[in-house]
């Protein structure tokens, strides 16, 4: 790098990173949104004996945990709380799918 061969002190920049992590938030909302629309119509279209509920659970804490990464990392917006509702929504409904199966059992 020039900074080093030039002995100068690498200057920062706080907005431009600051921007990025916003920007890679943003990408992450929107990309979460579409993943999962695209889970639940595969598992809508999917028979109910044919849900796995262990990947219904992981997929359900993978997305609460990026709705919380979003919900701290993002200034308020519409979006987030709209995703946070579908996952919480999903999570009540894997519990119940558990309690089925397991009452089956």
């Amino acid at each position: 790098m020039l900074s080093c061969s030039l002995k100068v002190e690498v200057t920062k920049f706080d907005a431009l990173e600051e921007t990025a992590a916003e920007m890679k938030l943003k990408q992450l909302l929107w990309s979460s949104i579409d993943e999962w629309d695209a889970m639940i119509n595969e598992w809508t279209e999917a028979g109910f004996e044919s849900l796995d509920v262990e990947h219904l659970t992981a997929q359900t804490m993978k997305y609460a945990k990026a709705v919380n990464q979003l919900e701290k990392g993002l200034p308020p917006n519409g979006l987030v709380p709209q995703l946070k509702e579908r996952v919480e929504s999903l999570r009540e409904k894997v519990n119940c799918h558990s309690a089925i199966i397991l009452a089956a059992l």
